[in-house]
C-alpha cells in the first residue's frame, strides 16, 4: 500500500509512520491512532473523519449535516448486543474492557465513516497515553479492535457517518456519506 501513495497529488498528506497493518488484528487500531497523534500535531481541525483504502465520500459532508447528525446519532453500546455474538467474546479479554465494564459500557460500530470532534480526539489521546499498558494490549490485539477500542474509550460521543461495512448499500439514506468499494468500483 506505501508504494501505491508514493505519486499523490501534492494536497494529499502521508503520515510518515509506516505501520505493516493487518485485517482483524489491532495493527488497524495502530494506524488509526497514528493518524490521529498526526492530526493532532499538525493541524487545527473540529472534526476527524475515519476512513479505509476501500472507503469513499459520496456526499459531501459540511458542518451544519454534522451538527444536525449529531443531534440524532446512535449510540452502540454493550447493553443491546448480545455478548456472545460478533467480536464481543474476543473484545472482552482487552483491558480495556474489563477496565470499562467496572466503570461503564462498552461502544461499538464500524470504524470506516467513524467521525469524531477535535475535544473527543483530545480525549481519545489522552487516555491512550496515560494507559501504556492498554494502548500496548490494543495494538498487539489478534482482533478487530478498530471496531470498538475509540468508541468505548469516546464513551458512545461520536458519529457513524458510514452505510455499513459492505459493497452493495443503499445510497439514498440523507445521514450517510461513506461507503465501502470493491478495487476500482465508484457506485453511481
Amino acid at each position: 500500500m506505501f508504494n501505491e501513495l508514493q505519486n499523490l497529488p501534492e494536497n494529499v498528506v502521508k503520515n510518515p509512520e509506516i505501520i505493516n497493518k493487518q485485517r482483524f488484528h489491532g495493527s488497524l487500531l495502530h494506524g488509526i491512532y497514528s493518524n490521529m497523534i498526526y492530526a493532532l500535531d499538525h493541524y487545527t481541525f473540529d472534526y476527524f473523519l475515519i476512513l479505509s483504502s476501500r472507503t469513499i465520500l459520496y456526499r459531501n459532508v459540511n458542518e451544519p449535516d454534522l451538527i444536525k447528525d449529531e443531534l440524532h446519532s446512535t449510540e452502540f453500546n454493550i447493553c443491546q448486543t448480545d455478548v456472545n455474538t460478533w467480536w464481543w467474546p474476543h473484545f472482552l479479554d482487552t483491558l480495556l474492557a474489563k477496565r470499562f465494564l467496572t466503570t461503564g459500557a462498552l461502544y461499538r460500530s464500524p470504524h470506516e465513516g467513524l467521525c469524531f470532534r477535535h475535544d473527543v480526539i483530545l480525549k481519545i489521546h489522552q487516555f491512550l497515553s496515560d494507559n501504556p499498558e492498554i494502548t500496548q494490549d490494543l495494538i498487539v490485539y489478534p482482533g478487530a479492535v478498530e471496531e470498538f477500542a475509540i468508541q468505548t474509550i469516546a464513551e458512545g460521543d461520536f458519529l457513524y457517518l458510514g452505510n455499513g461495512v459492505y459493497n452493495d448499500v443503499d445510497l439514498s439514506d440523507p445521514n450517510k456519506y461513506t461507503c465501502k468499494i470493491n478495487m476500482f468500483d465508484v457506485p453511481t
